[in-house]
């Protein structure tokens, strides 16, 4: 899958983001998500909706691929635990575009 970070304090960076992804989509049939978060306004960010939006994301990714089972997903968590979802800037585990 694509996920992609729409940073709405840079309208120009994010110009197209969701054309790209649609398209993108279309041509290889690679679900895609993007994330939208202000980097220079924090109140627009909440950290529940973001992790729903993923684990919604995840779930699909899984319903699409039958290697992919829960079992497995499982077992991965229990070796490393997930990175932390927050605001691009605001600490060590920012999500950044790239």
């Amino acid at each position: 899958g694509m996920v992609f970070h729409s940073n709405r304090s840079c309208k120009p960076y994010s110009l197209g983001q969701y054309e790209v992804l649609e398209r993108v989509s279309q041509r290889t049939g690679v679900p895609g998500l993007i994330l939208e978060a202000d980097m220079c306004d924090t109140r627009l960010y909440a950290d529940e909706p973001v992790k729903n939006r993923i684990q919604a994301f995840l779930d699909l990714l899984e319903a699409s691929s039958p290697s992919i089972s829960a079992v497995d997903r499982e077992s991965d968590s229990m070796e490393a635990a997930p990175p932390s979802v927050s605001p691009v800037g605001t600490g060590s585990d920012s999500m950044e575009a790239g």
